[in-house]
């Protein structure tokens, strides 16, 4: 039996239950996990159901603990510990969009029967698929891989992807105050360095992560633009330029974007800077008697 059949299987023998024993029913939930054990990739799908105090007024226990038999959970496999290097290139992403699409199929055809034989009133909560990071990105990356033969699927790309989703997401909300505040500093975007720098969106990702730099994000589903705080990014690069352990960048390239940077969104500061190194140099300057000096510019 496929996944899909399996799966169609799976719920309706709980929706049958549940239809059957509707009396009892106060809230019926189906979603999903993705899950990770001992180098095992799979989803997990639920059927939870909560039971009213009808339930609970039934005098036989027995009868109670025989009312609703069978796992609540259903195992969708993605990949094995002795097989996750073996599996075809790009498998791992067509899983993704085909556990995707088997889902919201079936979940929809749920809804349409538990709201016809529930009684009114019971709770019915579907978690939602279309938001889920893993599947979009699988989508993405497959649909990049299409218009681009020699890009292939980019396995490695597709994992950062979803590592990176929502601990970006969180710096964009953990910043949204400075993004309100001070809109007009988020003119320069991720897209935008990449090209200036020729490193990897992931490693300026990675940095704006390593250093909490404001963040305002463009998509939903998927990251499609990040929209970076310039004054911030200027600290972030010098803080960077000082380390001395590894850098996201190389050394030329990050003097390179701080200039980039001075140049052409921070113009107040770097005039500032300017007009106080000319001070410190006035000041140690040593001019004596019978020196010859010329004056330019007043």
């Amino acid at each position: 039996m496929n996944d899909s059949l399996s799966l169609a299987h799976f719920l309706y023998v709980r929706i049958k239950q549940t239809i059957a024993q509707k009396q009892y029913i106060k809230c019926v939930s189906i979603g999903y996990s993705y899950e990770e054990n001992y180098g095992n990739e799979y989803i997990s799908v639920t059927y939870d159901v909560k039971v009213n105090d009808a339930y609970w007024a039934i005098p036989s226990l027995n009868e109670r603990e025989f009312m609703f038999e069978g796992s609540p959970n259903y195992t969708f496999t993605l990949s094995t510990n002795t097989s996750r290097y073996e599996y075809k290139r790009g498998s791992k992403l067509l899983l993704l969009l085909e556990f995707r699409s088997i889902y919201e199929s079936l979940t929809a055809n749920a809804i349409l029967q538990l709201e016809d034989a529930l009684d009114p009133g019971t709770a019915i909560k579907v978690q939602d698929i279309s938001k889920w990071p893993h599947a979009n990105y699988a989508a993405k990356d497959i649909r990049a891989a299409l218009q681009d033969r020699g890009n292939g699927f980019k396995l490695d790309r597709f994992e950062t992807d979803t590592w990176q989703w929502a601990r970006l997401h969180r710096l964009a909300r953990q910043t949204r105050k400075i993004y309100i505040a001070e809109r007009t500093r988020f003119k320069l975007t991720d897209t935008l360095l990449q090209q200036l720098s020729a490193i990897t969106l992931t490693d300026i990702h990675s940095l704006l992560l390593k250093y909490d730099v404001p963040i305002h994000i463009n998509g939903l589903h998927t990251i499609d633009e990040v929209h970076v705080h310039t004054a911030k990014l200027a600290e972030a690069l010098k803080q960077e330029l000082a380390t001395t352990g590894y850098r996201y960048l190389d050394e030329a390239v990050i003097r390179r974007l701080i200039a980039y940077l001075y140049d052409h969104f921070l113009i107040d500061q770097k005039n500032e800077i300017l007009h106080q190194q000319q001070a410190v140099f006035l000041n140690n300057l040593l001019i004596q008697q019978n020196d010859i000096v010329e004056l330019k510019d007043g």
